[in-house]
């Protein structure tokens, strides 16, 4: 059904990682995790202050609302498309797996460290059968690692910002500059070792 499947791509923003990931991943036997490190303490940039929202009501009535879109579009447009029997061919299907495995890679490349750990950690969260995970997680924090070496390491994390939306990411960042250098040397070290077992 194309609508449900643009109604996933909408969500696929907001999936949602659970604190207990954290703990999971990175309680190691020699270095404990500490959950004090994912808190984040919001304030209201506008606190004191009352805002009356505006609302043209005029605007609102020239535009139909969502479902009733939705249901327009639904008796427009058949989906008898969608049924077709269609199977990929041998060169799709090679391309389709060398993408699922250069996936993180391509991350890694573009120096994207804290989307690739976000999505890692979703993968791990959902139970991934990929064992390759465990070997990014710790080529992420090597990298996390020799960037605060090298003071570059606020070129790859953001600063925490406690009004930001997205949660998940706020608290990574958090965790992140909340690690000493030892810590993200370990979780590296950890997660590589892992992976060549």
């Amino acid at each position: 059904h194309l609508l449900k499947k643009i109604e996933e791509f909408d969500q696929s923003d907001k999936f949602i990682l659970d604190d207990s990931i954290y703990a999971y991943l990175f309680d190691l036997p020699e270095q404990k995790f500490n959950p004090k490190s994912i808190k984040i303490e919001k304030n209201s940039l506008f606190e004191g202050l009352n805002f009356t929202e505006y609302i043209d009501k005029d605007s609102i009535r020239t535009h139909p609302n969502l479902k009733n879109r939705l249901d327009w579009i639904q008796n427009n447009f058949q989906e008898d498309f969608t049924k077709q029997n269609v199977t990929p061919s041998a060169e799709f299907e090679n391309i389709k797996a060398k993408e699922i495995q250069n996936y993180y890679e391509n991350y890694i490349h573009n120096e994207e460290y804290t989307t690739a750990l976000l999505e890692l950690m979703y993968e791990k969260q959902n139970h991934s059968n990929r064992t390759d995970l465990d070997k990014y997680i710790g080529i992420i924090f090597t990298k996390l690692y020799e960037g605060r070496k090298s003071l570059k390491f606020n070129k790859y994390v953001a600063q925490v910002d406690a009004n930001d939306k997205n949660i998940n990411k706020q608290k990574l960042l958090s965790f992140l500059w909340s690690l000493t250098n030892d810590e993200l040397k370990n979780i590296g070290e950890y997660y590589t070792k892992k992976a060549t077992n």
